[in-house]
């Protein structure tokens, strides 16, 4: 297509334009993702397909090209893109790339707001994390008013929301014990640990069928005071049901237990049926429900042992 006169150029690129436009509407209406963003997607994975162009070039007329088998499988490829590319937590792109880099240099004498910019877009970059912060003042706020006299906690699957944590609202706090199983998540976290400089915030290399000696040992904490499995329950019931009784095992004495209100890809709304999956949990391992959690993009609830016999209070 390269050697193709400007003009032919700029026809063809119209055509499809228009046509990457036409799916990115009805994938906005669908997914959860921008219109603009579809369409980003949808050229990018339309660029090398030399037998797209060479029939557009042919025949430039959109209702032609459409009826193609090649524009189909172009189509297609393109909706495929779109969902795997939601379905992933962490977007491994030139902007997740730098936010890590400013990370490992986050200025020591910068100004709060410089420093929570920072944070925030890399946050950005982690879907999970991403989709909680126009709600994340929320529910630490409603953090703050459940759970009292926090000394340690263990965040399951946590993302990059240890960046995000009000730590001086809980100054208590002597242990946040951040893992994940995706190591360059960890190292995330591992750089503002570092920058923090306080030993509070630890990160690990975790994987749910590790069990939870290598955590607990690892960072010589035998039980924690909180652990918080956000929107993680639900997944993993769905994935490995097998994995349920590594979960409910935490070493916590307290879990904060959450599921999603609207689907991770699709515009559906999700929160009764995660509940139920999160209450089944409860039933199932027998955890005694201390209260419910809300926030605008979440559900759960507020699990213990049956007998509750050590700190944290519970609002």
């Amino acid at each position: 297509m390269n050697k193709e006169p400007p003009a032919a150029q700029n026809s063809v690129s119209a055509v499809l334009d228009g046509l990457a436009g036409e799916i990115a509407r009805a994938a906005a209406g669908r997914y959860r993702i921008s219109e603009a963003d579809a369409k980003l997607r949808i050229l990018e994975t339309w660029r090398p397909l030399e037998d797209l162009q060479r029939i557009v070039l042919r025949d430039p007329s959109p209702d032609r090209v459409k009826r193609t088998a090649a524009f189909k499988r172009a189509a297609a490829a393109a909706k495929k893109a779109i969902y795997y590319d939601l379905r992933r937590y962490r977007r491994v792109d030139q902007s997740y790339t730098a936010a890590l880099q400013e990370l490992e240099t986050l200025p020591r004498q910068g100004s709060s707001e410089h420093v929570t910019a920072i944070l925030h877009a890399a946050a950005a970059r982690h879907v999970s994390t991403a989709e909680r912060l126009p709600h994340v003042d929320e529910f630490f706020d409603l953090l703050a008013g459940k759970i009292d006299r926090i000394e340690s906690i263990i965040d399951v699957g946590c993302g990059l929301m240890p960046l995000l944590f009000p730590f001086e609202r809980f100054p208590g706090l002597k242990r946040y014990c951040a893992c994940d199983r995706d190591a360059a998540v960890i190292d995330a976290v591992d750089a503002y640990a570092r920058w923090r400089g306080d030993d509070i915030l630890v990160g690990c290399t975790w994987d749910i069928a590790s069990g939870w000696n290598a955590v607990a040992g690892g960072h010589q904490v035998e039980s924690f005071d909180l652990a918080l499995m956000l929107k993680l329950v639900p997944v993993v019931d769905r994935q490995d049901k097998g994995l349920l009784e590594t979960l409910a095992e935490v070493p916590a004495a307290i879990a904060v237990i959450t599921g999603s209100r609207e689907a991770m890809v699709k515009r559906n709304a999700i929160g009764r049926r995660e509940l139920r999956v999160i209450e089944r949990f409860a039933r199932r391992f027998d955890l005694t429900e201390l209260a419910t959690f809300e926030t605008g993009d979440e559900v759960g609830l507020v699990l213990a042992r049956s007998v509750v016999q050590r700190e944290p209070t519970v609002a």
